[in-house]
């Protein structure tokens, strides 16, 4: 009798011990997929943000939407125009200038402010880039970690609460963009926003860019964000992907 009450009370102590770990373990799991909540989403809209405002092709359409190249009196063909910018912002030229194509007495087409906003422009990118890096990086050991541990559950819970913080600041980064206070407000304590009349970068890349650019980024961000959906719901979603590896 006493034997059998030492094996049970032995039980208890282990069955204590087990739960106890299991919480344990719960909290790290959960600590760990609350990673991705922020991770992923600032990823997407950094990295996002970087190719689309380093693509030549946004400049083009830009500049094919306004029509401005034959419209003004800016001496430049479109070509210069879009090979300095990319040029420029894909860091393989530090000078923002083009000289106008003139015979008679050239001058620089974009002023030193000009020149200025484009570097802060830049400059903000850059950061952005890093922090997308790290970002990506923590959200790949993230997903790595809890497709290992195979919690299915908590993996797809936070996954969801990702894609509602991704869209609130897709929602956030729009309306910033869009609407002029908010824009000043905001990327006007890093980028130059204030420009004379008749400005040349202004008057090519026209008011309407920061509205294509945004609206490109949110197409570009709603298709990463479903690429890792589907890549999610593969590894996380359905169980037979968590069998053992």
């Amino acid at each position: 009798m006493m034997k059998g009450m030492r094996i049970r009370r032995r039980r208890r102590r282990e069955d204590s011990w087990k739960r106890t770990v299991n919480r344990r373990d719960d909290t790290i799991y959960k600590r760990v997929a609350n990673v991705i909540v922020f991770s992923v989403p600032i990823a997407v809209i950094c990295l996002v943000a970087n190719v689309i405002m380093r693509m030549k092709d946004v400049y083009s359409y830009s500049l094919s939407a306004s029509g401005i190249i034959g419209a003004t009196t800016v001496s430049t063909s479109e070509d210069e125009l879009l090979g300095l910018i990319t040029n420029f912002m894909t860091g393989k030229t530090d000078e923002f200038a083009l000289m106008e194509n003139s015979e008679f007495d050239p001058e620089q087409i974009f002023s030193v402010l000009d020149q200025q906003a484009m570097t802060d422009a830049r400059h903000v990118l850059d950061i952005m880039l890093m922090i997308g890096v790290v970002m990506l990086v923590l959200s790949v050991v993230a997903y790595w970690l809890l497709i290992r541990w195979r919690v299915r559950e908590i993996f797809m819970k936070r996954f969801k609460v990702c894609v509602g913080v991704f869209a609130v600041l897709e929602i956030l980064n729009i309306l910033t963009v869009c609407i002029a206070p908010l824009r000043a407000a905001t990327w006007g304590l890093l980028i130059p926003m204030e420009f004379p009349d008749g400005d040349n970068l202004v008057l090519l890349l026209s008011d309407a860019f920061p509205r294509q650019v945004v609206m490109f980024e949110a197409i570009a961000g709603v298709f990463a964000m479903l690429l890792i959906g589907y890549l999610t719901w593969n590894v996380a979603g359905r169980r037979k992907m968590f069998r053992r590896f």
